[in-house]
């Protein structure tokens, strides 16, 4: 659900920031292809987390009368859904809650800034919502909300923790590559 909320926001945020920078002039600015794309990088990130912050905030000041997580006493529904308690100071799960919405958000607009990089910003749109409306329509198969999430079984099972992990690595190495290709070309035609 989270990812439905913030699609917009990151979509409009993406497109913004970055759609005039591709004209000649900022890119003589910049020095080089290579230069934006660190610039557009860095700003991705800096939105990203930026917006996961804005959300954790918002749990904290809309659930003031209901306990952040409750996890540690046997009514809770990660009790009910796992058969036992898991005492984690509330820190670690704000964080890795920080860190969940933060990498989800810089996949995302990853995905979104390719599509400007090949201007094709329409079809970065329909796949985010292609996958959005396949992991909703099915339940077996894991391609990126599912494996990226705040999901309760991540806390009882170490082996979903190891696949969250490799799964980030492979999205970044995907992204490095997919970028390193459009630099190359652009560099090939003597843009820069």
């Amino acid at each position: 659900h989270y990812t439905l909320l913030m699609m917009f926001p990151l979509l409009f945020t993406v497109y913004l920031m970055h759609r005039h920078e591709f004209s000649y002039s900022f890119v003589i600015r910049c020095g080089s292809w290579r230069q934006l794309l660190s610039r557009q990088i860095k700003t991705n990130m800096i939105s990203s987390f930026f917006y996961a912050a804005f959300f954790v905030g918002f749990i904290f000041l809309a659930d003031r009368k209901i306990p952040f997580y409750n996890w540690n006493i046997q009514g809770s529904y990660y009790f009910s859904q796992n058969h036992f308690i898991l005492s984690l100071p509330a820190a670690e799960v704000v964080c890795y809650l920080f860190l969940i919405c933060g990498v989800r958000n810089f996949i995302i607009e990853g995905i979104l800034l390719f599509s400007l990089w090949n201007h094709s910003f329409l079809q970065g749109i329909g796949c985010i919502c292609g996958i959005s409306c396949f992991e909703i329509a099915q339940q077996k198969y894991k391609i990126f909300y599912r494996l990226i999430s705040f999901d309760y079984t991540l806390w009882a099972n170490q082996n979903e923790r190891l696949e969250l992990l490799l799964a980030v690595f492979f999205y970044i190495f995907i992204g490095y590559l997919l970028f390193r290709s459009c630099i190359n070309k652009k560099e090939i035609i003597k843009i820069e």
